[in-house]
């Protein structure tokens, strides 16, 4: 068979398999409303009203929002947000397929990659929550694929597209701010011959202007969070303390005295308020910033079961050790 005839094929297979686990899923999750889809909807029904800029804290899900919001154009009914969810996933399995093949030139490989994909059941059943996670985890196969057509043939049209993915990434949740960061240092590097050549007063002006807007962009989100209140909770994972008699809350936690500790004033912005209090109390916050890393890369938790740490342990470490040896011997730019 020709190529072409192939990837039909397999299209039609995962698409059967991914119909079949779908419809699995939808017998056994139904309609998932979680503890922060009121906020959503509530804002959905906002724009519907023309109120754009309804609420400081959940804007930064402005795209979720947006998406939900387009549903909502047909009917109120929550189900078809999940079929708007997962025809988007749908497409994301398509964005995976086709980054596999762009990587690899094989179509066996991508197909076997996309059925490593859609073996991890729990990824699927995102689609049936009233959440941000399945429009993200979408989105963000989608940009992948787009970094890595960019980076093969990085024409106007294709930037574009991957620039605007980027943007409804970053307006997805606030760690979306890690994409914007991610693909703004590939960009710098792979155009790194003509920034280094720019005129220098340009390089400095348009630096001085990214650093000056970030600042404002970042206050901004912040403005709703309350990071240094949170740190003084000892929290290594997020929301621990709330669970009292916890099994692992001892390891998960670091003892705070806040009587020994400066803690710097609200009425500073919330960048400075944040570096104040690393510079006044440098070894409780990095201690406790080590100690959070360290739990993120690991992503083994002493509540996971067993099983559960050991295919992390398989499948995660391993992508640090092949990630690590392609920058190191520059692979992963050709």
């Amino acid at each position: 068979m020709n190529s072409k005839t192939v990837r039909t094929t397999h299209y039609l297979i995962l698409g059967f398999i991914f119909v079949a686990i779908h419809a699995f899923l939808y017998q056994k999750l139904g309609i998932k409303i979680a503890n922060d889809s009121p906020r959503y909807l509530e804002y959905s029904d906002a724009v519907l009203r023309g109120q754009f800029f309804y609420n400081t804290h959940d804007f930064w899900y402005l795209s979720y929002i947006l998406f939900i919001t387009t549903a909502k154009l047909f009917t109120y009914n929550s189900l078809y947000i999940l079929l708007l969810q997962i025809i988007l996933s749908w497409l994301s399995i398509i964005a995976i397929y086709k980054s596999s093949f762009l990587l690899f030139k094989e179509n066996t490989i991508a197909f076997a990659t996309c059925i490593a994909y859609l073996s991890f059941v729990e990824l699927s059943s995102w689609n049936f929550y009233v959440l941000t996670e399945s429009f993200y985890c979408s989105m963000m196969c989608i940009a992948i694929y787009l970094v890595i057509r960019t980076h093969q043939n990085p024409s106007n049209k294709n930037l574009f597209s991957l620039l605007l993915t980027c943007l409804i990434l970053f307006f997805t949740k606030p760690t979306g701010i890690a994409v914007a960061i991610a693909m703004a240092s590939m960009l710098m590097y792979q155009y790194k011959h003509a920034i280094l050549n720019a005129p220098k007063p340009l390089l400095i002006a348009s630096t001085a202007t990214l650093l000056f807007l970030g600042y404002i962009l970042i206050n901004k989100m912040l403005t709703t969070f309350i990071l240094v209140e949170n740190y003084l909770l000892g929290e290594i994972v997020y929301g621990i303390t709330t669970l009292p008699g916890f099994p692992s809350i001892e390891i998960l936690t670091i003892n705070v005295d806040p009587a020994n500790m400066t803690i710097p004033d609200k009425k500073h912005s919330p960048i400075v308020r944040n570096f104040l209090f690393f510079i006044w109390n440098p070894i409780f916050f990095l201690e406790l910033a080590s100690l959070k890393l360290f739990w993120f890369l690991a992503h083994c938790k002493p509540y996971y079961s067993l099983i559960h740490n050991i295919l992390i342990a398989v499948l995660l470490y391993p992508m640090y050790l092949f990630f690590g040896i392609s920058v190191s011997k520059n692979i992963i730019y050709k």
